[in-house]
């Protein structure tokens, strides 16, 4: 408990003792026996959004790293490589079936929840091409664990993925899925 913002109701009680209303001095002594958890800020944002969205019925574009916070948040997913659209779908979609190489090996590299504490995250090998380096052929194809020749001579356009077409999933990938 820091004080940098008084509570305005309510209590805060450690180890059974109300600590809102101590004395500067014996927050202070208590302060020896606690450890400090600050909260998400990311969290009240979200939650503002949301509520922007609910009570104006906005429209909101996100762009974000963050997989967990695109599950959460949002309908429809775009994701993007070397500064093009890879695949987009329907997040539901994208997160149970992702058509493009490039997505799934971002679904592998996301934490698990039942993942084993001090386990490496499966990095995607390699590195992403410099604007403007890749003359021909898909942008992902050195990096690739599906790229053929024609990956490398010929850029794939965005189509409609198999099946599900009509939920408007589409990827950039001669061989998707």
């Amino acid at each position: 408990m820091l004080r940098l913002i008084e509570p305005t109701a309510g209590s805060v009680n450690f180890m059974g003792e109300e600590i809102s209303k101590l004395s500067s001095s014996a927050l202070r002594a208590m302060r020896r026996n606690m450890q400090m958890v600050f909260q998400d800020r990311q969290a009240q944002i979200l939650d503002l959004m949301r509520a922007l969205k609910r009570e104006h019925g906005t429209a909101i574009l996100m762009i974000t790293h963050d997989l967990g916070v695109v599950a959460e948040m949002c309908d429809r997913v775009v994701v993007m490589y070397a500064g093009q659209v890879v695949e987009q779908s329907s997040v539901r979609d994208l997160f149970d079936a992702p058509a493009h190489p490039y997505t799934q090996a971002l679904m592998r590299a996301r934490p698990a929840l039942d993942a084993v504490p001090g386990e490496p995250l499966e990095a995607i090998p390699g590195a992403v091409p410099l604007p403007g380096s890749v003359e021909s052929g898909c942008r992902f194809a050195a990096r690739c664990p599906k790229v053929q020749e024609r990956c490398r001579r010929d850029a794939p356009t965005l189509d409609a993925v198999d099946d599900r077409a009509g939920d408007g999933h589409l990827a950039r990938c001669w061989y998707p899925n």
